[in-house]
């Protein structure tokens, strides 16, 4: 027991701390005009630990803003509070190339204005109807017979020093013959061409984002360059190109060019403890990898730091809002994020408005509104190599609006040790929530998700159109997933007008959960009780799929509704067809304004086998015998000749009780279906039994056929009771209560005869 001078020294010296903390955390600095005029040039250097910085008037800068830290060392616990005010960055007085998007047209309506076509006699302003390239118009180049073409922008004006970058969406062919690059005339400079495999068509053309990044040492005018070329002089090689421009990335200050923000830091390892209270903006500049707030929290960092009351908008590509990559125990509530550069150079890069890439967990996201980044709205990946995340995240309240303009982007990226949920996901276009390879301990529940379709996808044919997802489920082959849990979300999909010529598709889950290489199987992966509908107006061009699956996991209770086609048991991506499935007491429905092309099942790509169907429900017309066959299986012929089986099976649950009403256990019920194969089930103590049985197996090679089951002879029977004996045809989950009587019951009285 400690003493009372005891409790005073431990009293003084919990006061001391107390003090000392306090002491250490109300260190204040009013960021005021005359402030900012004694730093001299920005980026201007928040240089004080466990101080809180206020500012006291807008900040604009041509660059990065303000700097964590100092030569001297990182710095811990600071506050930024915005306190009402603006800090706009990257606000360099800067034009890029004229008409980027090929849209205007100059002395004829085949050459773009602003653009110089003398070195490329086959090149021409088209439309842009059959691809998706952004709005109405690119620019193809050909190169006939390997001789190398080349078109040139109008000038730009580079009026600093540092990093540059062209950039550019791009698609050509034939692969691999086609040879294309970037370049910048009007300089001498070795241009890094970074090819992004932004897409991949299906027809063997590439779609790239291209971007060649380039340093000048002052003041330059030069031009954008994009060549064409082919490695095999007998060919003819074609490169389509789209949002080709000059944009600044970086303004010279420091060593690692990161391209500009509002707040970064100035080395490794400083920290904020809080930001809040204000607007960041990107200025006009429009500047490449150029994000609002970068790496402003440490991954070292055991303190919680908040990002709260914020309103971000970034106008540049690849340019992320909260770019936050390796942080953790991040508290980001409260703000309004907009992110309005038109396309993202690369769909397999995580371009994100909130980027969490490698985070350790222990974040909280929400109660946020994300519009219109073209890509991802909220990346929360997993540690450093694919750990799990030591610590649990959640993301919930957020509405989230993106629109999507390639594949791979989503709404929310979902990594492990993470609740998704009470989320208003309503893409303008695009995907809502997407799960990869080791995303383990993940709950998606009770979100409102809206996907639609884009105006085409890259992969553009009727057989694999690359569709706009409610929840994708994919592991490419490699890695599996353990302890996912999918419920009680409704997904409302729908199809938005396309492109002449392009085929788009809707699928509110998609499962593509492939049996790893390896061999690793996924394990406790669970989809239930959810509410799914998709519709599409025109199936011939746009598919709409309630849920598309061929990986591993249990898919039950769910309501899958669609015009067009219900479930397919098959996919072209990932490992192909679904085999051995149960769906267990699913509703599928047939929706109002059926297309003509409607289907309750269909084999998609690759061949489907070995799947059940236990009671489920359907609803307005839907058949489990309605099977359209996909693309390896077309015209009825199973190409890859195997033989699959679709059963369809029912619950038969029987009560057995006796003349009074009670429950007879141990009673013994043999089923014995029309081909005399029997089976036998004992009543538990409440007299209950129930079977799973097979109404009729559909098998498939060259042909379809139908195996029946059903009906079946019921016949229970217990020692001391007169055996009930029925027939039960099973085309849906049935009960029956079956009453036995006893041997010892008094005969009935006689009946008294008249004799005539």
């Amino acid at each position: 027991m400690k003493t009372c001078f005891q409790i005073r020294v431990s009293l003084v010296l919990s006061a001391l701390l107390l003090f000392t903390q306090q002491a250490a955390a109300t260190d204040t600095v009013r960021i005021t005009t005359a402030w900012l005029n004694q730093r001299g040039s920005p980026p201007y250097l928040l240089d004080k630990s466990n101080t809180t910085y206020i500012l006291d008037t807008d900040v604009t800068v041509n660059g990065t803003a303000f700097l964590l830290g100092s030569a001297a060392g990182p710095v811990k616990n600071v506050t930024v509070d915005l306190n009402g005010h603006t800090i706009t960055y990257a606000n360099m007085d800067f034009t890029g190339v004229q008409n980027p998007g090929f849209e205007q047209a100059g002395a004829t309506a085949s050459v773009p204005l602003g653009w110089d076509l003398s070195h490329a006699p086959h090149a021409a302003r088209q439309s842009s109807d059959e691809n998706l390239f952004l709005d109405d118009y690119s620019l193809k180049l050909q190169s006939v017979n390997g001789v190398e073409e080349y078109v040139l922008s109008s000038p730009v004006y580079l009026p600093a020093a540092g990093r540059y970058a062209v950039t550019a969406e791009v698609r050509g062919g034939p692969y691999p013959h086609l040879r294309s690059r970037l370049d910048v005339e009007g300089i001498s400079i070795t241009c890094g061409n970074t090819v992004s495999n932004m897409h991949t068509n299906y027809t063997g053309d590439m779609l790239w984002g291209l971007i060649c990044e380039f340093d000048v040492e002052a003041p330059i005018t030069v031009r954008a360059k994009v060549i064409v070329g082919s490695n095999d002089a007998t060919r003819t090689t074609t490169l389509h190109v789209d949002e080709m421009d000059i944009r600044p990335i970086s303004d010279n200050v420091g060593a690692r060019k990161l391209g500009m923000a509002a707040i970064a830091p100035y080395g490794w390892n400083s920290a904020v403890s809080e930001i809040k209270n204000g607007r960041i903006i990107q200025g006009r500049s429009k500047a490449v990898y150029s994000s609002a707030i970068k790496s402003a929290t440490s991954s070292l960092s055991q303190t919680r730091t908040s990002l709260h009351d914020l309103t971000i908008i970034t106008n540049g590509i690849n340019s992320q809002n909260i770019d936050e990559v390796w942080s953790g125990n991040l508290d980001i509530y409260n703000n309004y994020l907009e992110a309005n550069g038109k396309t993202p150079l690369n769909r397999q890069y995580p371009f994100a408005m909130i980027d969490l890439g490698r985070t350790p967990g222990g974040n909280r996201i929400y109660n946020n509104t994300l519009m219109n980044g073209p890509h991802m709205g909220i990346n929360h990946g997993n540690a450093t190599g694919g750990k799990l995340n030591p610590q649990r995240s959640y993301i919930y309240n957020n509405t989230i609006k993106t629109r999507m303009v390639a594949s791979n982007g989503f709404a929310i990226g979902a990594g492990g040790n993470l609740e998704v949920y009470d989320n208003k996901i309503q893409p303008i276009q695009g995907h809502g929530i997407g799960v990869g390879r080791n995303s383990d301990d993940l709950k998606i529940y009770n979100n409102l998700i809206e996907p639609k379709t884009w105006p085409c996808s890259e992969y553009s044919t009727y057989f694999y159109p690359s569709p706009a997802h409610g929840i994708r489920i994919k592991n490419y082959d490699t890695g599996s997933i353990e302890n996912l849990e999918i419920y009680g979300n409704i997904i409302r999909g729908t199809t938005l007008p396309q492109k002449p010529n392009c085929h788009t598709k809707v699928t509110g889950i998609c499962n593509y959960l492939a049996d790893d290489k390896e061999g690793q199987l996924s394990q406790n992966v669970k989809i239930h009780d959810n509410d799914v509908s998709v519709v599409t107006d025109d199936y011939l061009h746009q598919h709409a799929v309630a849920i598309n699956i061929q990986g591993q996991g249990e898919v039950y209770n769910n309501t899958f509704k669609s015009n067009h086609i219900v479930v397919e048991l098959s996919g072209s991506d990932g490992g192909g067809a679904a085999n051995y499935k149960r769906f267990a007491s699913n509703t599928l429905v047939k929706a109002q304004n059926a297309q003509p092309g409607f289907h309750a099942l269909r084999y998609g790509y690759f061949s489907p086998r070995d799947n059940t169907f236990l009671d489920t429900r359907l609803q307005n017309g839907a058949s489990l015998k309605d099977i359209a066959l996909g693309v390896k299986n077309n015209g009825g012929i199973n190409k890859e000749k195997i033989l699959t089986h679709l059963r369809v099976n029912w619950y038969l649950r029987v009560h057995v009780q006796d003349g009074q009403g009670s429950p007879i256990a141990g009673a013994v019920a043999t089923l014995v279906n029309k081909n005399g194969v029997s089976q036998q089930f004992i009543a538990d103590t409440e007299g209950n039994i129930s079977a799973e049985l097979e109404e009729y197996d559909y098998t498939y090679d060259t042909k379809g056929a139908y195996v029946y089951s059903a009906p079946y002879t019921l016949r229970v029977a217990k020692p001391g009771y007169l055996e009930h004996t029925e027939t039960v045809d099973l085309s849906s989950s049935t009960d029956r209560t079956v009453l036995l009587r006893s041997h010892t019951l008094a005969p009935a009285a006689p009946q008294r005869l008249r004799l005539q």
